[in-house]
């Protein structure tokens, strides 16, 4: 549980800092060790990885 809730906390930080694609990576790492003990949070974080998804998608590409 402290690797997952560890993870979690950088991707919170990647994500206030605009790095969007890291945060992903993190919370992806984060629902696998979830799933992994059917944490009680699997649901929620899944919820913020698909969010954050979601963000990834609709930001402006650099050219």
């Amino acid at each position: 549980m402290g690797e997952a809730a560890t993870r979690y906390n950088m991707a919170m930080r990647y994500r206030d800092s605009g790095d969007l694609a890291a945060t992903v990576a993190q919370l992806e790492q984060v629902v696998e060790l979830d799933r992994q003990v059917e944490h009680p949070d699997l649901a929620d974080d899944t919820a913020m990885l698909e969010q954050v998804r979601r963000e990834l998608a609709q930001a402006p590409t650099e050219t």
